[in-house]
């Protein structure tokens, strides 16, 4: 029977592994900073400006797009003037917003066969289970990696800083039962921690690793990071000497996993959002505020209702992906903002639609983290909707769980939801995460 690649890595000896590993490791590295990405990073960095769009980017992207049979009908069907580059942004919001769906239906028309540059085929898994792949230029990931390089730097984190990563790639065979439950990655200087393996008995090895190679930085999905800092915690580990940072992304930051991680390890977290189809791009500054990067991609806040202007939909453009050109992509995903007469703050970034709750009259109801604010004795935890009338908290407890964090959870539930649904508790050992490795904080069964 033919073997898959992966089942023959799983299959090797550990050393066979850490070959296989490092090599694939040097040929990401090699296409993510290829001959230009110095050029992008000195350019993102030292002479663009992350609140502006390039509109000459932008223009020459639109004309690219307009060779595609899709974009050619679209434009001339809702009359956008690609050359009207003194309202160039005017002129793309005369269309209506692209759904995944609708990609994915119009795919070989969307696609560009007209980019001479080279591309890769990506793939995203997304996060509602609908994944997608399309053709990324080179160019496109290079530019994506010197923006998600210049966030890095202001927060000090630099090109030769190690890091300890939690992100949701399989690399130690799940039946393993003996440490050590990582492997280095050379080329990309990180030390790459198998998720699937932290567990209570589990979590000092992964500490003394940690402390062992004085990694200054972690970087990962947010409920990996905050499941170790609860094992860390409930262990009396105490904190890490040589660690300086925690950044987060692929997920939501909840605040009770941000304030849980930052008294554990007493460093700052920090994070981002970006998304493998290059159409919006979030950043932290040094000062905490969260800044959309216009100058890689166009971003827009559409409000998700007409009463409520402040959660806004995150609609996108790619102008640096010539060979699939997306132009007012609906992500999915969710922001809180506040507007002045001048600007627009974005407070948090809350996810996807799909992490709401459906009440019975219709309303979307969000930010459901907030329950667990004050509950520090949950290692991981879960809301699940079966139907329109019910919902379900599944627990992980930890260490001093008891029934005080019980009735607190009850309560916070009740205070943001009423007794408008039936609410219960379900205690679990685990919950289990997506084939990437997350974990969804909202399942809801209602459409």
């Amino acid at each position: 029977m033919f073997l898959k690649i992966e089942d023959i890595y799983f299959k090797s000896p550990r050393i066979v592994q850490s070959v296989f590993l490092n090599i694939y490791a040097y040929k990401i590295k090699h296409r993510r900073f290829g001959k230009d990405f110095k050029k992008y990073y000195k350019y993102f960095r030292f002479e663009s400006d992350y609140n502006k769009v390039d509109i000459n980017s932008l223009s020459l992207f639109l004309d690219s797009a307009n060779k595609t049979r899709f974009w050619n009908k679209r434009f001339s069907k809702y009359k956008v003037d690609i050359t009207n580059t003194d309202n160039i942004l005017e002129e793309i919001k005369k269309m209506p917003i692209l759904g995944k769906q609708e990609v994915k239906d119009n795919f070989n028309d969307i696609k560009n066969l007209n980019v001479k540059e080279n591309f890769f085929n990506l793939n995203t898994s997304g996060t509602t289970g609908s994944g997608l792949s399309f053709p990324q230029t080179h160019s496109m990931e290079q530019k994506q990696w010197a923006i998600w390089y210049r966030y890095r730097n202001w927060h000090e984190v630099n090109f030769n800083t190690w890091m300890g990563w939690f992100g949701g790639r399989s690399i130690i065979d799940i039946n393993q039962k003996k440490p050590p439950y990582w492997h280095i990655n050379f080329p990309m200087k990180q030390i790459m921690f198998s998720a699937y393996h932290l567990n209570e008995n589990s979590v000092y090895y992964y500490y003394n690793q940690i402390k062992k190679q004085k990694l200054g930085w972690l970087h990962g999905y947010p409920s990996q990071i905050y499941f170790l800092a609860n094992l860390v915690r409930d262990n009396n580990l105490g904190i890490l000497p040589d660690l300086k940072i925690i950044s987060v992304g692929s997920e939501k930051l909840f605040d009770y996993q941000k304030d849980t991680i930052e008294e554990t390890f007493k460093v700052k977290v920090i994070q981002h959002y970006g998304l493998a189809e290059g159409v919006a791009n979030i950043s932290e500054l040094v000062n905490g505020k969260l800044v959309p990067d216009q100058d890689f991609c166009y971003t827009e806040f559409i409000p998700l209702d007409k009463n409520d202007k402040n959660t806004c939909k995150i609609i996108g453009t790619n102008y640096s992906n010539l060979a699939f050109p997306l132009i007012r992509y609906d992500t999915g995903d969710i922001a809180k903002l506040y507007e002045s007469d001048d600007s627009i703050e974005i407070i948090s970034i809350d996810g996807r639609i799909e992490d709401y709750i459906i009440l019975p009259n219709g309303v979307k109801l969000g930010r459901l983290d907030h329950i667990f604010k004050k509950i520090i004795n949950v290692r991981e935890s879960q809301i699940y909707q079966p139907n329109s009338n019910r919902i379900v908290i599944k627990v992980v407890k930890g260490k001093k769980y008891n029934d005080k964090d019980e009735k607190l959870i009850m309560s916070e539930a009740k205070k943001r939801i009423g007794d408008i649904l039936d609410i219960s508790i379900e205690y679990c050992d685990y919950i289990p995460k997506s084939k990437n490795g997350k974990l969804r904080f909202v399942i809801s069964e209602v459409k």
